[in-house]
């Protein structure tokens, strides 16, 4: 086994990779971080703007169950005009 592996394998057993979303506004300030539970996993996130709402369509998997589901996050108060 290469060390390149074995470096691979040490760090996947201590640090969990996770992803999180962040929605900023049109200064590329920072208004908001959602991190998914730890048991998830989210993918292909998808902006849409609907009644001046904004939503964020998310690709959910719960670790150690089968199937992905479709995921909505609604966003409260950080739509810029």
């Amino acid at each position: 086994m290469s060390i390149r592996r074995i470096k691979r394998k040490i760090i996947k057993f201590f640090f969990a990779e996770q992803w999180s979303i962040l929605i900023c506004d049109r200064h590329n300030h920072i208004l908001a971080s959602i991190v998914p539970e730890k048991n998830r996993i989210w993918a292909d996130p998808f902006p849409v703007i609907y009644n001046d709402h904004f939503y964020i369509f998310i690709e959910e998997q719960i670790k150690n169950r089968n199937g992905i589901r479709i995921q909505s996050l609604f966003c409260w108060a950080i739509m810029e005009k």
